[in-house]
């Protein structure tokens, strides 16, 4: 649909996914829960397309902020709520170091690309509340591998996907 609708589909769809695997993830057997909706994105969406036009590009940075810090504040665990911290400069700053390495090392320096980035999506993330670690319990015959063979292909395309390599 985000091919049909000329790319004006991306808020929804991007929304819809992230509801998906947030939905789908557990710590034990307690889910995570994501309440983003595409119609509060996209104001922002339709202000970045002509921004990063104007701008060769450097918006979508400042707009990739931006979505990660609504992603977060919509995301929750039962009494722990999320909070990014990321700014446009410091994603920018981050992912022009990446390609650099990447270059200068013939993809060599891919692991610490990786590690760079990881550690970056940590140094951002803000959690307050606190965790009833008693209440959580891990019940094996629950579990399905479907969300992990999933979490394992999408953990590829959250790295090239979500502001962290290029």
């Amino acid at each position: 649909l985000t091919g049909l609708t000329f790319g004006f589909y991306y808020p929804y769809f991007r929304t819809k996914m992230r509801k998906y695997w947030f939905s789908n993830s557990y710590y034990g057997d307690t889910p995570f829960r994501y309440t983003g909706q595409g119609k509060e994105i996209m104001g922002s969406y339709l202000l970045a397309l002509p921004l990063t036009l104007l701008t060769l590009g450097l918006y979508w940075f400042w707009f990739t902020a931006k979505l990660d810090r609504y992603d977060w504040e919509h995301t929750t665990f039962p009494d722990l709520r999320f909070t990014s911290t990321v700014t446009g400069g410091a994603i920018m700053g981050l992912q022009i170091s990446n390609l650099l390495l990447l270059l200068f090392t013939f993809g060599l320096a891919f692991p610490w690309v990786i590690i760079r980035l990881l550690n970056f999506r940590f140094n951002h993330l803000v959690l307050s509340g606190r965790i009833e670690y008693e209440q959580i319990e891990q019940d094996l015959k629950a579990a399905q591998a479907t969300g992990e063979g999933a979490a394992d292909y999408m953990d590829m395309d959250f790295a090239f996907l979500d502001f962290g390599i290029f």
